[in-house]
């Protein structure tokens, strides 16, 4: 009678201890799985996250995040076009052109708007430099011969306008790319403002 007595109290014992261990299991797996789910929704939150910050970040701070696309400063693009909120330049084009004086010079050429800046013109809103071969070579800022897209750099258009203007640019030589620099940064603007842009583009001389 003992003997069935004590078989009864542990097979009650190993049936009590196979629910707890599956308890056990299934709270676990639970567990695993809510964790699983709390990483994705932590990963796409730090997603959006960083596309929101990136567009507060100041120049310094870009140029760390973007360190292979950027030189310099300046975000390395295959066309410039900079869109500063108040104005937009846009590449269109290059070419050799022979001045009056038989200096031959780069001209290039972009679409300048005026979207909402007043009344105003290219050179009050954008800087140029260049460079060959690693050393800078002249930006012309006038040509002073009758080119309609050197002349357009200084005159003024209204909200919602645009323009043909070109660069004159003085290279070294014909067989080097140029790259050029473009910037919306400019002396009058608030220093608090960190929104700037600063582009560069490789141009092919050949």
């Amino acid at each position: 009678m003992k003997k069935k007595v004590i078989t009864a109290l542990l097979a009650s014992l190993f049936a009590l201890s196979i629910t707890a261990c599956g308890s056990s299991t299934t709270s676990d797996n639970v567990n695993e799985s809510q964790t699983s789910e709390d990483d994705v929704q932590e990963d796409e939150s730090i997603d959006s996250n960083d596309a929101q910050d990136e567009s507060e970040l100041s120049q310094s701070e870009w140029m760390e995040q973007h360190a292979n696309d950027a030189e310099d400063g300046y975000e390395v693009v295959d066309s410039i076009n900079i869109d500063s909120g108040d104005t937009k330049l846009e590449y269109l084009s290059n070419e050799k052109c022979t001045l009056e004086s038989g200096e031959e010079v780069l001209l290039v050429n972009f679409i300048f708007t005026n979207v909402s800046a007043g009344t105003t013109n290219l050179d009050s809103q954008y800087n140029f430099k260049a460079f060959q071969d690693g050393v800078e070579v002249t930006v012309y800022s006038s040509l002073y011969d009758e080119i309609e897209g050197d002349s357009n750099r200084r005159k003024e258009i209204l909200d919602g306008a645009s323009i043909d203007v070109s660069i004159g640019i003085a290279p070294d030589n014909w067989e080097s790319p140029v790259r050029l620099r473009v910037d919306d940064s400019m002396m009058y603007d608030d220093a608090e403002n960190m929104g700037h842009t600063f582009q560069q583009q490789e141009i092919d001389l050949q």
